[in-house]
């Protein structure tokens, strides 16, 4: 038995000690005599380094011939693309970054650093590039680079100076209840300030001249207020009656 077959005694090629399967021959003489009509007939396919094995007819290629005058990877070329040289696709040429203008760099072909792409892919391809600060006015640069030269992207509404002061002038809800007290600036309830969220009374700061409709962030115009009154004002300017803010 070899491989699961029957064996049917020794192949009848004088020499040839392998086990015999079909018409008395082994598998290797049986397909000598399937594609060439002789079990004798010669192996015509010489080793990869044999020096008597002719070449690739392409031009520079230098690997072994496997078919039609071509190696393994000309014909699959050839039987896929109609040509040994044709390519199915082609590299883009680099060009320059779509975001900022640079020339690209590392794997990207498009964009100069991730920094870019991962900002093209946030915004969909309109990216901004730089805004006016929502305070003074300044022009905010988004792109720039760190100590060691690698691109950043960061969107921002202030300035440097502007988020400074009013980094250093915002008060929290502790400070706000330390000034005007322990009551809420929108129903006149006290504020209990050991409560937290999700309690809808918990202590919350609110903006007396909202933010969208260009409020700061200045003390005077911060006020202490429940969390439920805050989101129930939203962006109105004028005060809530105690008893609408307070209904359940």
């Amino acid at each position: 038995m070899a491989q699961g077959i029957r064996s049917n005694g020794p192949c009848d090629v004088a020499g040839c000690e392998r086990d015999a399967r079909t018409r008395g021959w082994c598998l290797y003489h049986y397909m000598r005599w399937y594609r060439h009509g002789d079990p004798l007939a010669p192996n015509l396919r010489l080793p990869k380094k044999h020096p008597d094995r002719s070449l690739c007819v392409v031009e520079a290629c230098g690997e072994p011939k496997f078919a039609n005058g071509l190696c393994r990877r000309h014909e699959h070329t050839r039987w896929r693309n109609g040509s040994p040289t044709a390519l199915r696709y082609e590299w883009a040429d680099p060009s320059p970054c779509r975001v900022c203008g640079d020339p690209p760099g590392g794997r990207f072909r498009q964009f100069c650093s991730h920094a870019c792409w991962n900002a093209w892919r946030n915004y969909e391809g309109d990216v901004p590039v730089r805004r006016s600060c929502v305070s003074c006015g300044e022009t905010i640069e988004f792109l720039g680079r760190t100590a060691k030269g690698v691109r950043t992207f960061r969107a921002r509404s202030y300035c440097p100076p502007c988020r400074r002061r009013y980094k250093s002038s915002y008060l929290s809800v502790t400070a706000l209840a330390a000034r005007d007290g322990a009551f809420c600036g929108l129903c006149g309830c006290d504020v209990d300030m050991e409560s937290t969220r999700p309690d809808v009374m918990c202590p919350s700061v609110d903006h007396i001249l909202p933010r969208s409709r260009g409020g700061k962030d200045n003390p005077e115009n911060l006020q202490l207020a429940h969390l439920l009154c805050n989101i129930r004002k939203g962006n109105r300017t004028t005060p809530l009656t105690q008893e609408v803010v307070t209904s359940p």
